[in-house]
């Protein structure tokens, strides 16, 4: 009976290796009909998931590392994801997670969700840089406040406001005040308010 067994189970063993090949040649079929083609016919403009402004409270104590991709998921929240160049409301040539292109540089399009979100990384990480520049050497709120109003507004602008009062002026252009003195938030700013508090965190 033994003998038996140990025919049927050398018998049968290269079947079942066959069954596994054709089991991994049907996934990659799979793949390269499926979802390839699923992945090039994306839309120019993804937007990945991500807390909403209000949805990211500033009322508690973080580290500065928490702060930081806080920044990042909040520009990758509102700028959306490109896959090819395309021109923003400024005029300039973008790309991926509102990464600028500067003179002569090019990307093989379309790129991917990673290769955004290191431009992206890069490009904030000149931001603090410039923040330190002018002043904000101290790895804090306050520095990732500025760096994140530098990559929305460019340097030349968030310098203007830096040089005339961040606080105030960030929070003058989330909003205004009414004939009554009252502080009326403007709906299309949640990136300057987002500056604003914080900025102004304790």
């Amino acid at each position: 009976m033994s003998v038996f067994h140990e025919e049927k189970r050398h018998t049968f063993a290269p079947m079942n290796h066959l069954k596994n090949w054709w089991f991994a040649y049907a996934t990659i079929i799979g793949v390269l009909c499926f979802v390839v083609p699923a992945y090039l016919t994306m839309p120019e403009e993804v937007l990945l998931p991500g807390r909403h402004l209000r949805e990211i409270t500033f009322t508690e104590k973080h580290s500065y590392i928490e702060d930081y991709y806080t920044c990042l998921e909040h520009i990758m929240f509102n700028e959306g994801f490109r896959r090819r160049v395309y021109v923003c409301a400024a005029g300039q040539r973008t790309i991926g997670f509102g990464h600028q292109l500067l003179p002569g540089e090019t990307f093989r399009q379309p790129i991917t969700h990673q290769q955004g979100y290191r431009l992206l990384k890069k490009d904030f990480d000149k931001a603090i840089q410039y923040a330190k520049r002018l002043g904000f050497v101290r790895g804090n709120n306050k520095q990732l406040a500025v760096a994140h109003a530098i990559f929305a507004m460019g340097c030349g602008t968030a310098s203007i406001v830096i040089r005339d009062g961040f606080s105030e002026h960030i929070r003058l252009y989330s909003g205004y005040y009414d004939a009554e003195g009252n502080y009326v938030k403007r709906q299309t700013c949640d990136g300057r308010e987002f500056e604003y508090k914080l900025y102004t965190r304790r």
